[in-house]
């Protein structure tokens, strides 16, 4: 699952942007609906239209208009990104030195070798960095997918909105400040944060009885600070899959580590596997018909709990 976004956005911005069209370079400077202009700033196209913008400088702001599509090449941009609702933004190989900044549903930033400031989004928009770099990245998001070789120098915080459940990934990225997600479905692979990790309220995005379902899932993973796992509404896996499905291979194969691990009222089963904790594992108020599993995590301070190893006798 964590290569489906990479494959189906490639292949849907591609084809938009090609089939049957003509290669068009649309510029035009003036005021987008919804974006304040200044002398400097640049728009990408209109509604509906494909676009592209190739190895240039602005000075200003770069504004994807409500609607477009706009392909970026080897560009960079002093002001913010705007992408207004609608919007869809394919770069590679550019710089945005300021604030992105990503309007409501159906709008999608999808980046390659591209720099970021802080990306914060304000409506149920789709962001998908493979390779890249960003300060911060924040705000109700359908799809954030932060690949490899992606690093986010501050903050990760992903919640739900009132259009539906979010889905984070991070699929061998760095993060180098907290993850905080709320209302979404977490996967992390492969995976290295330095602060703190933080998941409540998961749930699935699609969801499904089928065996091996998951709201939490994370696998070969390293949080240097404490993780804490609460009211999670379907299966947490972490390591391993309660019903024994096999999710943490290849790539995301290996053992995991957290500075403490808190689960905390989860309503559905949880498993922690191959994991070392290197402070307390705590388990309170967790009432999955499976309970939970951590008798196969490794941990160096206190076991408390529902965690706790049962006395002797």
């Amino acid at each position: 699952m964590h290569v489906r976004l990479h494959v189906r956005l490639h292949v849907r911005l591609r084809a938009r942007l090609l089939a049957g069209l003509v290669s068009v370079v649309a510029l035009v400077v003036g005021v987008a609906p919804g974006a304040m202009a200044a002398p400097g700033d640049v728009t990408c196209g209109g509604p509906g239209d494909v676009s592209s913008l190739n190895g240039t400088h602005v000075a200003g702001d770069l504004i994807i208009a409500a609607g477009a599509i706009c392909g970026i090449d080897h560009v960079v941009v002093a002001g913010r990104l705007v992408v207004l609702d609608g919007g869809i933004v394919w770069p590679q190989h550019s710089t945005f030195q300021g604030q992105t900044l990503v309007g409501g549903a159906g709008s999608e930033i999808y980046a390659n070798w591209s720099h970021f400031g802080d990306i914060t989004a304000s409506g149920y928009a789709e962001l998908a960095l493979f390779d890249s770099s960003a300060g911060t990245v924040r705000g109700p998001l359908r799809h954030v997918n932060l690949g490899p070789g992606t690093t986010v120098l501050g903050d990760v915080e992903v919640q739900a909105s009132a259009a539906g459940v979010g889905l984070l990934q991070l699929d061998r990225a760095t993060v180098s400040g907290h993850v905080y997600t709320s209302g979404a479905q977490v996967q992390i692979g492969g995976t290295r944060v330095d602060g703190e990790l933080r998941v409540v309220d998961a749930a699935e995005q699609f969801p499904s009885s089928q065996p091996g379902a998951w709201a939490v899932m994370v696998c070969a993973s390293t949080v240097a600070g404490p993780a804490r796992i609460a009211r999670s509404h379907h299966i947490v896996a972490i390591g391993k899959h309660p019903d024994a499905t096999v999710l943490c291979a290849g790539s995301w194969a290996g053992g995991l580590s957290f500075g403490t691990l808190s689960i905390v009222d989860n309503f559905h089963s949880v498993t922690v596997a191959s994991t070392t904790v290197r402070g307390d594992l705590r388990c309170y108020g967790n009432s999955g018909p499976r309970g939970v599993d951590a008798s196969r995590t490794k941990v160096t301070g206190a076991r408390l709990g529902q965690c706790a190893v049962p006395a002797a006798g």
